[in-house]
């Protein structure tokens, strides 16, 4: 399916210029929300959110930006929010995380008012409360299929890891919600959105798992016979 909401991404600026590793680091979370974001919002079509967060003193020196801060043109929605830098900085990377959450919720929540889109504003309750009830969980599977061999029934999926030092690729083959097949792909440093793309399909061709992909990743297409890890 299509997604209504293209790109989603947080921005942190201070009087210094903006933080982009705080961008990187947190690249999992945006995904997150606008991934959920997706399964329920049903209005308008958003090319790009850009939640923009600003120190106190940013606001200062540049008084021409107002705090929340709402713009929308074309498609393209910026909000521009509160960083307290050193409140953040204090923060272990989990609570970092929740507070992310946290500013990007409050930013949509205020969008939505503000350019009267209640499918935004819709979408966004269901994706606060549904991330956290998930804890936060930055992991998602794609290309999933599912197979039968002999009497058993199985599912294959490639998943994207999200941790602090990258971003990792790996295949998982289960049975009955227990995997019994795990292999390590690849893995990139964080915020490399191109790796999110590199795999193109997954199928099952005369007992043969093939993954299909980018022509100039080298270890694509990869082909593992299921006979020699299913027993």
């Amino acid at each position: 399916m299509k997604k209504k909401i293209e790109s989603l991404l947080i921005w942190f600026q201070t009087d210094e210029g903006r933080i982009a590793k705080f961008t990187d680091l947190f690249f999992g979370i945006t995904l997150l929300f606008n991934r959920l974001l997706n399964e329920t919002y049903e209005g308008k079509k958003i090319k790009f959110i850009n939640v923009n967060l600003e120190t106190i003193e940013n606001y200062k020196k540049h008084p021409e930006i107002s705090l929340n801060y709402t713009h929308y043109y074309n498609g393209h929605l910026n909000f521009y929010g509160l960083f307290e830098k050193e409140i953040f900085e204090e923060l272990n990377f989990e609570e970092q995380s929740i507070y992310v959450w946290d500013k990007i919720f409050k930013a949509l929540i205020e969008c939505s008012k503000t350019i009267k889109n209640q499918a935004l504003f819709d979408a966004t309750m269901y994706t606060y409360s549904k991330g956290l009830e998930n804890n936060l969980s930055t992991d998602y599977k794609v290309l999933e299929q599912y197979f039968d061999r002999g009497n058993e029934s199985y599912s294959v999926c490639v998943l994207f890891s999200f941790k602090k030092d990258g971003i990792y690729s790996k295949l998982l083959i289960k049975k009955d919600d227990i995997f019994c097949y795990e292999r390590d792909l690849d893995s990139t440093v964080i915020g490399n959105g191109y790796f999110l793309t590199i795999y193109k399909d997954l199928s099952i061709i005369n007992d043969t798992l093939i993954l299909k992909g980018k022509s100039e990743i080298d270890y694509l297409p990869l082909m593992i016979s299921l006979g020699n890890i299913l027993k």
